[in-house]
């Protein structure tokens, strides 16, 4: 079995090592008290022996308690009904003699109070001290009773029970706790744990996920590290409860059976918490599943562990990450912008191909794009997925995963298929000017992205309106209108013929701007660079029709409905099935080819032409 760690894990705790006086002992190591070995038990290597106590004192012990002895290199260690004791570099070593004397000099307790149940403590200090006070021993078969230095027999153990059992059975296993301690869960709840490989496990604590290192020798299991990956249900304090205490039991495991197809983690408590098999309905699949990320993951080397962990890190507040397999695509929301991409599966080999998003930009959260550029960097470096209960584990080559939840299967008929009453305005934002420095009269290119109307529904499915205008602004005044579809925006200005040298902002509904720098003298109606009369000329706007060679419908004719989409939609999109490449700029208001830009082809990929234009699924 695995030795018992001192420091213990999730407790308020503090790990001193005390000088016996501390108990009403000797403060220095005291030599070996000479004491004549009863009979028939006889003195015999304890190194390597655990026990279990059933006597203190000539008393049983309290109901709902467990006392353990465990020698192992010459320390001892072992857990004492609330805390436990010894296991240190130089907290425990004991001394026993052929003669059949025992002597332990120091050893460390950790101090957490245990209210429960009652006498625990009192139970405790007694258990201590009797050790203190060790100073013969005898084991007849399976039995183990120290007396101290009168002779009396003042603590008396039964060799605990092994089990033939083999860590490499619970490696790719994953189990649904059942119990504990006889106890059920809260109704509705599920707890789940998978072990991944010989040293890596996860599951379902109730609420929130958890990843954790483990360590399995014979019949002996320890978790010295776990970490809860996802959101906290606060409003749910039962289950937050039953949470903490399932990860508390597991910090304390020390041992498992396998046994007519169940698994049992008993803790150093004498807590017993039984699983059974995860039932195959509960299981996730890859596709027909919308996925939400719980977290990313990284390994970090910890200097004590036997192998790197996996650090998690939760999603920003109010954002949310989701992916959907369908097909041979993928497509979600990358936390502000929609993405889509082709996969290729082979076994538990996964492989996304073709990653396209659209090019919005959103300005909150704090840190969302920069959490998006790192979700997206990660996905297109997975190249294996593996699924644990409700867990989706996408991971790369070099120790970084993505962690999803299955969501609840929503019923996508009915009132649930229909698109919320109220629309989302996404306004436009300018992103360019070219050129960024003209003189008066000069033409100009501004470019955008947003500028459309968002709807969604309760099945994940989401509709937009594009092909609308908004009014631009010259330093304030109106300047006609940017026209914006399928999240990109693109006009022609001509900037006032008698506008003044200097900087100048061009701005649009929403508020977005662009600076513009203006050189050179003011143009007269004549065309001579000469001021005017006083008479000032507005700017201008040109609309761009964006059509491909041979189209005769413009994206900004009108409101696409049903099957009445401009021909240089169809044109750019093609079969909604068809997967095309494009390495054309969405921003890039001229094509001088039939490939599509990505942000249009994502458009295709996402759905079908709706009522109110694009549809698609999140």
């Amino acid at each position: 079995m695995l030795q018992q760690k001192t420091v213990v894990i999730g407790a308020i705790t503090l790990a001193l090592t005390v000088a016996l006086v501390a108990c009403g002992g000797p403060s220095e190591t005291a030599e070996p008290t000479k004491v004549e070995a009863k009979r028939p038990g006889t003195p015999v290597n304890l190194d390597g022996t655990e026990w279990v106590l059933t006597s203190l004192n000539g008393s049983s012990l309290i109901k709902g308690t467990n006392i353990t002895l465990s020698f192992a290199g010459g320390v001892l260690s072992g857990f004492a009904g609330c805390n436990a004791y010894g296991g240190g570099r130089d907290s425990g070593k004991y001394v026993a003699t052929d003669e059949g004397t025992l002597t332990i000099p120091q050893m460390a307790v950790t101090l957490q109070l245990c209210p429960t149940p009652e006498g625990v403590m009192e139970q405790e200090a007694a258990y201590i001290e009797a050790l203190q006070n060790a100073a013969a021993y005898r084991v007849m078969d399976d039995r183990l009773e120290i007396d101290n230095a009168a002779g009396r027999t003042i603590l008396v153990f039964a060799r605990k029970e092994e089990f033939p059992m083999k860590p490499s059975d619970l490696v790719g296993t994953e189990w649904q706790l059942v119990s504990w301690n006889g106890d059920s869960l809260i109704e509705g709840s599920t707890i789940t744990l998978a072990f991944h490989n010989e040293y890596r496990g996860s599951g379902r604590a109730g609420c929130r996920g958890y990843v954790a290192a483990y360590e399995a020798s014979g019949d002996g299991i320890g978790f010295p590290w776990l970490a809860m990956m996802g959101t906290a249900c606060l409003e749910q304090n039962a289950l937050m409860e039953q949470e903490g205490q399932y990860t508390t039991l597991l910090e304390w495991a020390t041992d498992y059976r396998l046994s007519e197809g169940q698994l049992e983690i008993l803790t150093a408590r004498g807590e017993v918490l039984i699983f059974e098999p995860l039932r195959e309905e509960t299981a996730a699949s890859l596709e027909g599943i919308a996925w939400a990320l719980t977290a990313f993951l990284e390994e970090k080397a910890v200097e004590g562990m036997p192998t790197s962990l996996l650090m998690p890190t939760d999603l920003l507040a109010e954002t949310k990450i989701t992916a959907t397999f369908e097909d041979g695509t993928v497509r979600g929301s990358a936390g502000c912008n929609t993405y889509g991409a082709d996969y290729a599966l082979d076994d538990s080999s996964l492989i996304f191909e073709s990653i396209a998003i659209t090019e919005m930009a959103c300005g909150g959260p704090a840190g969302i794009m920069e959490q998006e550029t790192r979700y997206l960097g990660v996905l297109e470096d997975v190249t294996t997925y593996r699924i644990h209960g409700n867990q989706l584990w996408l991971e790369t080559g070099d120790g970084r995963a993505l962690v999803f939840t299955a969501s609840e299967r929503r019923d996508c008929t009915g009132p649930n298929a229909f698109p919320t009453e109220e629309a989302e305005l996404i306004w436009p934002e300018l992103r360019e000017v070219q050129p960024d420095g003209v003189a008066p009269g000069d033409e100009v290119e501004i470019l955008g992205v947003g500028g459309h109307l968002y709807w969604d529904n309760e099945c994940g499915e989401f509709w937009l309106e594009s092909a609308r205008d908004f009014q631009l602004f010259f330093d304030g005044e109106p300047a006609g209108f940017i026209t914006c579809y399928a999240n990109m925006c693109v006009t022609s200005l001509i900037v006032s013929a008698d506008a003044l040298s200097g900087t100048h902002v061009i701005s649009v509904e929403g508020g977005s701007s662009l600076s513009i720098k203006v050189s050179g003298k003011p143009t007269p109606p004549n065309g001579n660079r000469s001021p005017t009369n006083g008479t000032k000329a507005s700017p201008t706007t040109t609309r761009r029709s964006l059509r491909l060679p041979g189209s005769t419908s413009r994206c900004v004719d009108s409101v696409w409905s049903g099957a009445n989409v401009p021909t240089c939609v169809t044109g750019w999109a093609g079969p909604l099935t068809e997967r095309q490449t494009s390495a054309q700029s969405c921003r890039s208001p001229r094509y001088s080819n039939t490939t599509p830009p990505i942000c249009v082809r994502l458009m295709a990929m996402s759905g079908t032409w709706g009522p109110k234009g694009v549809v698609g699924r999140k």
